[in-house]
């Protein structure tokens, strides 16, 4: 692209409303699907590895370390990160365990990532910065898609997909097994210390309801499985653990046009999990969100944009 066509780019996460890079009053980088298919990346965190100011590093065969300004590390915080809106932290650090998010890569239509505080507009975890993940609509994957893949650390893996219309609402299922042998370097000394296995489904169905409103309706389950190395203080002593993890997540989202200056926007979520870690933790939680958003364009230069959160446990 020239740098034209760079800057004008469509990005939605900066002002909670669609406008183009060189508006955005923020340090954006958009990962296009385009970017994603070339690079190769079967992960998020893969995806990420060359946006500019995000560290990446991968701590085993199934864990990532991701920060956005430093500080990079296993239980790096203060970074909001979205998937179609909906919050993926774990309440128990204000994290996010990356290993419970693998989304197939095909279905994402781009990846944005501000850099710098946006804690105005998506809230106190936003402190770093944001990453919000964005899906294909359910009529851009119409028709039937199977992947498979083998490798000398990934695989076997595969994804199955169906996409259809139902009445003037378009569909999508998906199905994805991932599996990633050992790592190298455990694999010396620590034979089969961190190999991992992930099982994942969902759905999603776009709904027109009329010309001006759009019902969305999405979810996804998950359930993961693998080892890892761990040292306890004092001495040191090191062994391979379990880790299990088990979750499930449906969103609503209800989008009405009022005028060409003027929208609302009403979404709701829950999200449950269950993690187990051996001897090191093991926790359970259950999320509800909704959330409550008006915008209105007084003018070119005016605009007032505000959300209030109706409940969240």
């Amino acid at each position: 692209m020239s740098l034209e066509e760079l800057g004008e780019i469509q990005v939605t996460s900066v002002s909670r409303k669609r406008q183009s890079i060189e508006s955005s009053a923020a340090a954006v980088f958009v990962v296009t699907a385009q970017d994603i298919r070339r690079s190769g990346a079967l992960s998020i965190p893969e995806a990420l590895r060359f946006v500019p100011g995000v560290e990446v590093a991968r701590v085993d065969a199934n864990q990532w370390a991701v920060s956005v300004r430093g500080f990079n590390g296993l239980l790096s915080n203060k970074l909001l990160v979205l998937i179609d809106g909906r919050t993926i932290y774990t309440p128990l650090f204000s994290g996010v365990h990356w290993d419970m998010h693998d989304l197939p890569m095909e279905m994402i239509e781009r990846i944005e990532v501000i850099r710098g505080p946006g804690a105005t507009m998506w809230g106190a975890n936003a402190v770093n910065g944001v990453i919000n993940v964005i899906t294909k609509k359910a009529g851009d994957t119409a028709g039937g898609s199977t992947r498979a893949g083998f490798g000398s650390q990934d695989g076997p893996t595969a994804t199955v997909r169906y996409g259809g219309a139902v009445g003037a609402g378009r569909y999508r299922i998906y199905a994805r097994r991932q599996n990633r042998r050992a790592s190298p370097e455990t694999e010396r000394t620590w034979p089969g210390s961190d190999p991992w296995r992930s099982d994942r489904g969902g759905f999603r169905f776009d709904l027109p309801l009329g010309e001006r409103d759009e019902l969305q309706i999405q979810g996804d389950v998950h359930q993961s499985a693998g080892r890892q190395r761990v040292s306890l203080p004092p001495q040191r002593i090191a062994f391979a653990d379990e880790i299990r993890s088990t979750a499930g997540n449906v969103l609503a989202r209800w989008t009405r046009t009022l005028s060409e200056r003027s929208d609302l926007r009403v979404q709701a979520y829950y999200d449950g999990m269950t993690r187990d870690e051996g001897v090191l933790l093991g926790y359970r939680a259950h999320t509800f969100d909704a959330e409550f958003q008006h915008r209105i364009e007084h003018s070119e230069r005016w605009e007032t944009t505000w959300a209030e959160a109706l409940g969240r446990c």
